[in-house]
């Protein structure tokens, strides 16, 4: 069966940064104080990316049950997301699609308790985050939401750290250039390492989107 899932570990990721830099060789295992070292790099580069504003998120499906004459949910705390992609109303079979306000739109929401069938929701980045529906339901039902999250640390050898494939090389060679530090290499071969990370990183950053706006307004009326 053909497969199209393959994402590398945090071990594999590396491996690979060490044999780069002529740390390994293909083969050899890593000795603990290599995870230790690539393990601390690679979470302080993924870290220090997000201090630069590279925005790298993942998206993940949530459900939240709806409850008459309530109007605000906390989103599921296993998953801490940080803002919503599109949301639907599930009834039986058929997903509704649910506008997405912003703060100032929900203000702009003249009659707040009115009930019936949500047509809108408010995210609420707030701790932990909500989900207010307009109109507040004004019968039991499930809202399907596809949340953004942030990248999870990587904390043991089978962490992906929720990175998309693509960024596979950008992850290798960008945390290879930064082990240049602790394993000195030539100036040619440290020059080609980081001319290729920062090629890898723009390319994978070439997937990134903007978070989505919403720019249907809701009447005030």
């Amino acid at each position: 069966m053909t497969q199209f899932d393959y994402q590398a570990t945090r071990n594999d990721i590396i491996s690979r940064a060490l044999r780069l830099v002529g740390a390994m060789s293909l083969g050899d295992p890593l000795s603990s104080d290599m995870i230790s070292l690539g393990a601390q790099a690679l979470n302080e580069m993924v870290l220090s990316w997000q201090s630069d504003n590279i925005f790298i998120w993942t998206l993940v499906e949530i459900e939240i049950t709806l409850a008459p004459a309530t109007a605000t949910y906390i989103t599921p705390t296993a998953t801490p997301i940080i803002g919503i992609e599109s949301a639907f109303l599930r009834l039986s079979d058929s997903d509704i699609p649910l506008a997405i306000l912003s703060m100032r739109q929900y203000e702009e929401v003249y009659n707040k308790g009115a009930t019936g069938q949500p047509d809108s929701i408010l995210y609420t980045p707030t701790e932990p985050p909500t989900i207010t529906c307009w109109p507040v339901p004004d019968t039991a039902g499930t809202i399907a939401c596809l949340a953004i999250t942030r990248q999870q640390d990587f904390d043991s050898s089978s962490d992906t750290g929720g990175f998309p494939s693509r960024w596979n090389e950008a992850l290798s060679y960008n945390l290879a250039a930064r082990l240049c530090d602790e394993f000195p290499i030539p100036l040619n071969e440290r020059v080609y390492l980081v001319a290729k990370a920062e090629k890898f990183l723009a390319r994978a950053r070439l997937g990134n989107r903007e978070k989505p706006t919403e720019d249907f307004v809701k009447g005030a009326f």
